[in-house]
């Protein structure tokens, strides 16, 4: 749409991604991630240790971390998983 000159866009639309229930803003910054990457996400959220969701997921530790790398990229490059948490419940990817 233009007016005078002035391009204006529309707003992203919401979509959700079904294969791994994640809702996104299209075109944002906010990737999709994995079923693995929200169950690290949504133990993170409950304050859950790198070895306390290694051993709930049965997953090593170093797992864990590339995980929480990929998570904080993926969310706005959060520099830590508190940042990263409050993305995904910014953007309504976990409640």
């Amino acid at each position: 749409m233009q007016s005078q000159g002035v391009s204006v866009s529309a707003p992203p639309q919401i979509r959700v991604d079904t294969s791994c229930d994640v809702k996104y803003k299209e075109g944002s910054m906010t990737d999709r991630l994995t079923k693995r990457e929200l169950q690290v996400l949504n133990q993170a959220k409950m304050g859950a240790t790198n070895q306390e969701i290694a051993d709930s997921l049965k997953i090593g530790v170093s797992t864990v971390k590339i995980h929480t790398a990929n998570i904080r990229r993926k969310l706005g490059k959060a520099s830590n998983m508190a940042g990263a948490v409050y993305h995904a419940m910014k953007y309504d990817i976990i409640n």
